[in-house]
């Protein structure tokens, strides 16, 4: 803990003074504190963004851009607007202060002000920029959380759901996957092997998509894969090289020594416009798969 009571802090210093900001780096020496210094607002947005503060104290009054407009810049950035801003004011000016508080400063300091008062306003905005930090750290970590399959690291339904509705109005290929006989995995094998198997076919899907393309556990042994729209021949081909991908030895200790899949294909020709008749034509398609013999794709339609 630093001698302000909180974790180590970095404040970023924002004021035309040099008088001004040697005042604040000697009254916050011994604070456990790093200082990185700024001359006006523009310079204030590039190293706010550059070194993620956790406290800026910024002057209302510099030349190029003024205290109030990299305020309201700050605020308007979804990736720093969460850092507590405390703005130097003239003591005389209570104008100044409500439009600060107005625009969103976690506090003001008047000038001249005491090292005491100085240090006691940066502690409690360095506290609550840390808070707000580690809210925002957890609440990411419980939305990829929500958003992930826990066995495989995959996108769950809830993932694959919303990336298909976010797709609505652009062509798309979706994939349904099976692994064949995944019962008589379990039944042999046991479940902990199972999940093992699944983890590697995981890994193996993964490998074999684009960036932007979304693959994700359905529940059980099935697989769904959301790709943008293609024609039958190129789905054929990523079929064909997720299907040999698959096939190739598992490396599984004590486990299978290699598993197959089953593949149902459905392609929006044009606009995607209905997900539920989507998935229905790719289950169908599933369905076929399995029926011609497993460890192949089929594409719905005509």
């Amino acid at each position: 803990m630093s001698a302000l009571g909180v974790a180590r802090l970095r404040v970023l210093v924002v004021d035309d003074s040099e008088t001004v900001r040697a005042v604040v780096v000697q009254a916050l020496e011994g604070a456990d504190v790093d200082i990185v210094e700024a001359t006006d607002g523009e310079e204030a947005l590039l190293l706010a963004h550059l070194h993620r503060p956790d406290v800026v104290l910024m002057d209302v009054h510099m030349p190029h851009m003024d205290g109030m407009t990299a305020l309201r810049a700050l605020r308007a950035d979804a990736s720093v607007s969460d850092i507590p801003v405390v703005m130097l004011t003239q003591q005389d000016s209570p104008d100044d202060v409500a439009a600060a508080l107005d625009a969103g400063a976690y506090d003001f300091l008047g000038k001249p002000f005491s090292p005491v008062e100085l240090r006691a306003r940066v502690s409690a905005a360095g506290r609550t920029g840390q808070l707000v930090g580690e809210l925002r750290r957890l609440n990411a970590q419980l939305e990829r959380m929500a958003r992930t399959d826990t066995l495989t690291g995959l996108a769950n339904r809830r993932a694959i759901d919303q990336g298909l509705h976010d797709r609505i109005g652009d062509p798309v290929t979706l994939m349904l996957l099976d692994v064949d006989h995944f019962k008589s995995v379990n039944d042999r094998y046991g479940h902990a092997i199972g999940d093992v198997v699944l983890r590697r076919v995981s890994d193996r899907l993964r490998d074999c998509l684009r960036s932007d393309d979304i693959v994700g556990r359905w529940g059980g042994e099935e697989f769904v894969i959301v790709m943008r729209g293609m024609d039958p021949a190129t789905a054929h081909a990523a079929c064909d090289r997720i299907l040999a991908a698959v096939r190739a030895p598992l490396d599984v200790p004590d486990g299978p020594p290699s598993v197959t899949l089953s593949i149902g294909v459905a392609t929006s020709a044009d606009r995607m416009a209905d997900v539920d008749a989507l998935l229905r034509d790719a289950d169908a398609a599933l369905y076929q798969a399995k029926r011609n013999g497993r460890d192949r794709a089929e594409l719905a339609g005509p």
